[in-house]
């Protein structure tokens, strides 16, 4: 599988069945996709998409519990959020089932910020403002059902340094996450006052 732009030069080029992109295009015009047989005694079937993403226009998806199932590889299921350069953008996957999905951050550039499967946390941080696009796609030929939350790290709730913090987490997958403040050279250490362990 290739694409190239109206000038010739290729924007993506890999197996028919990999997710590529995205890519901003460079110039206005036809751009053409190539798909070719590898093996002359053997026939072989192909199945893919050119979506747009400003072409979906989902609500800003940053703080809400996001569920559903990506049913094809080509990965359909795209959200969005709008970016602040510094934010620092926490992807908390709320399920763990060990299927083979990824999740992509991507960036108004079509610059992709994180990659991680879709039942394992990783956080991007936005170097640019605007649209970014979340692409969940399943590896192989077979659905994927996903659950998570994005969360803008910047934004969390901030705590005094001594001061005594507790909460409940929904399920085992959940995240919270604090800030507090320190200065250079304070000495300092993470007081576990929970002797339980049934959580985190």
């Amino acid at each position: 599988m290739s694409v190239k732009d109206p000038n010739g030069n290729f924007l993506a080029n890999g197996n028919d069945g990999d997710d590529k992109g995205p890519y901003l295009a460079p110039v206005s015009g036809t751009y053409t996709v190539t798909l070719a047989g590898f093996n002359a005694s053997q026939s072989g079937d192909y199945h893919f998409q050119v979506p747009e993403l400003d072409r979906r226009r989902d609500a800003d998806c940053l703080g809400d519990t996001q569920t559903g199932t990506d049913r094809y590889a080509a990965g359909r299921d795209r959200l969005q959020i709008h970016g602040q350069p510094g934010q620092v953008i926490f992807y908390d996957a709320l399920k763990s089932d060990n299927i083979n999905a990824t999740a992509r951050l991507i960036g108004p550039d079509a610059g992709q910020l994180t990659i991680v499967n879709i039942d394992q946390d990783g956080q991007g941080v936005v170097s640019l403002g605007g649209t970014h696009y979340v692409l969940l796609s399943s590896n192989v030929n077979a659905a994927a059902n996903y659950k998570f939350r994005l969360s803008d790290e910047n934004a969390a709730p901030v705590i005094a340094i001594g001061s005594v913090v507790s909460g409940n987490l929904d399920t085992g997958r959940n995240v919270a996450v604090y800030t507090f403040t320190a200065a250079q050279g304070q000495r300092l250490i993470y007081d576990g006052l929970d002797n339980d362990f049934d959580g985190p």
